[in-house]
């Protein structure tokens, strides 16, 4: 059969990491969800690839979370700790914001191509992952 992976809407994904992420954030005095995006995005990826349905996805992606909340354990503060989430932002923005600035730009022309070439909904899947795109060059400030 195919993998039911490619049905799962890359907006659905980001939805399930942002929810990680403020799950991460309450769990540590002074985080944000923004500083918890990374292993927000690792910890949905773990999941999004041992899992072997949405159903198992789901039902592991809870199980996680409740093992996390009822387990965790803040780092210990340092005393540099508020800069942290500036040190992630601006490798964030090294390592992605040229590529981001590139998308964001390019992003309607993109779309209008791939309406015109493959149809309607390919262009609504690009324009999914053109929104998270634009979406996370604004949190990272590009």
């Amino acid at each position: 059969g195919s993998d039911w992976r490619a049905s799962v809407l890359q907006s659905y994904r980001n939805a399930e990491v942002r929810s990680i992420a403020e799950v991460l954030a309450s769990l540590e005095p002074g985080a944000t969800s923004s500083s918890k995006l990374m292993l927000a995005m690792r910890f949905e990826d773990t999941i999004f690839k041992s899992a072997s349905s949405l159903a198992d996805y789901r039902k592991r992606m809870t199980k996680r979370l409740k093992k996390l909340q009822k387990n965790y354990v803040p780092p210990a503060t340092k005393p540099t700790g508020a800069n942290d989430t500036e040190v992630l932002m601006l490798e964030l923005r090294r390592k992605y914001g040229d590529a981001l600035k590139y998308i964001v730009k390019n992003a309607k022309a993109a779309i209008a191509d791939v309406k015109e070439k493959t149809g309607d909904e390919r262009a609504k899947q690009l324009q999914q992952h053109t929104d998270s795109a634009v979406a996370w060059a604004k949190e990272l400030g590009v």
